[in-house]
């Protein structure tokens, strides 16, 4: 089944107040936002809902922002050089 909505955020702050009045299924999270980083926003979306299912999807691939996406309860890491590979449709 597909999404029926795709929401979009202006930052992580933004993605942590519409998580929780919405709710979806997953979230797409980059790290590098305004004025909330990613990780922070992960961290706040799982501490309000620990079966929130969020994966970063960033140009930051490095092992400490992986093991920081982990921690904070992140359940995937893509870096956007491996979204290339996707093939379209």
């Amino acid at each position: 089944p597909f999404a029926d909505e795709i929401l979009e955020c202006g930052g992580g702050g933004d993605a942590v107040r519409i998580y929780r009045a919405e709710k979806p299924e997953i979230v797409l999270m980059d790290i590098n936002l305004g004025d909330t980083d990613g990780i922070e926003a992960t961290r706040r979306i799982r501490r309000f809902d620990a079966r929130a299912r969020v994966v970063i999807v960033t140009s930051c691939d490095e092992p400490d922002l992986r093991q920081a996406a982990r921690r904070a309860g992140a359940c995937g890491f893509v870096p956007k050089d491996d979204l290339r590979l996707l093939e379209s449709f």
